[in-house]
């Protein structure tokens, strides 16, 4: 048994291309809805009709909640249970998914950049396919580990960093590719806009989740800082 957890709220742009991947992935899901308002709901029954769908006891994206809450989900699940975002995507040697108990995979992150920025992009086809381009997690930068790595495990409960991200890859032979600056467009700005306005109070004077505090130009200068380390992962990572 394979489980994706995810958090969502008003994902209607993104949503079709990481159900599409994520339904050939893992056997089930269980996605936490944060009072959407948008077509999120409908968009869900229509690609994924069997997986659950739960409204979330936070009414914020608090880091503390959003991780407890996952903990708990994690915690009623057997098998192997993962956490993604809706901008990710785990790719890779799913092989390794096997029945040996108490395992914990640590999956490098690409951070996945748009070279075709405006250009068309449809639902009907994948979104890795569409946009391959990406920056190597190994390759020697200083931006190449800017989202360091996600876990996959087959344990009771993990107990997770704040934010749910580990430095450390223990599993070069999955990938979790981050779509955080790809597609580059005007509903993607817009997505990424909408999230600071759900952060608590608290966690802004923490500075957690400082990375979603920003305005249109400061996303197109990250997009702008980003570009040159890019390459096409396609032929890299097999995808």
């Amino acid at each position: 048994m394979k489980t994706v957890i995810m958090h969502f709220y008003n994902e209607e742009y993104m949503l079709p291309w990481w159900l599409m991947h994520h339904r050939e992935v893992f056997d089930h899901g269980i996605l936490i809805d944060y009072d959407s308002t948008d077509r999120s709901l409908e968009i869900i029954k229509e690609y994924c009709p069997t997986w659950q769908v739960v409204k979330s006891r936070n009414r914020q994206f608090g880091a503390v909640k959003c991780d407890e809450e996952i903990i708990y989900y994690e915690s009623t699940i057997p098998g192997w249970k993962m956490c993604l975002n809706v901008t990710e995507y785990l790719v890779g040697d799913y092989s390794l998914l096997n029945g040996e108990p108490g395992q914990v995979l640590k999956v490098p992150c690409y951070i996945m950049v748009d070279t075709q920025k405006d250009a068309e992009i449809t639902h009907d086809k994948s979104l890795i396919k569409q946009r391959p381009f990406g920056i190597p997690y190994d390759r020697a930068n200083p931006i190449s580990i800017e989202r360091v790595c996600r876990a996959i495990h087959n344990t009771t409960s993990l107990s997770y960093p704040t934010g749910r991200h580990f430095v450390d890859s223990n599993c070069m032979q999955l990938q979790v590719l981050w779509y955080g600056y790809s597609p580059m467009n005007q509903k993607m700005l817009e997505r990424k806009l909408q999230i600071q306005h759900r952060i608590p109070d608290s966690d802004k004077a923490q500075r957690l989740g400082n990375e979603h505090i920003t305005d249109e130009q400061g996303l197109n200068k990250t997009y702008n800082r980003y570009l040159p380390f890019v390459t096409d992962l396609s032929v890299e990572l097999k995808l």
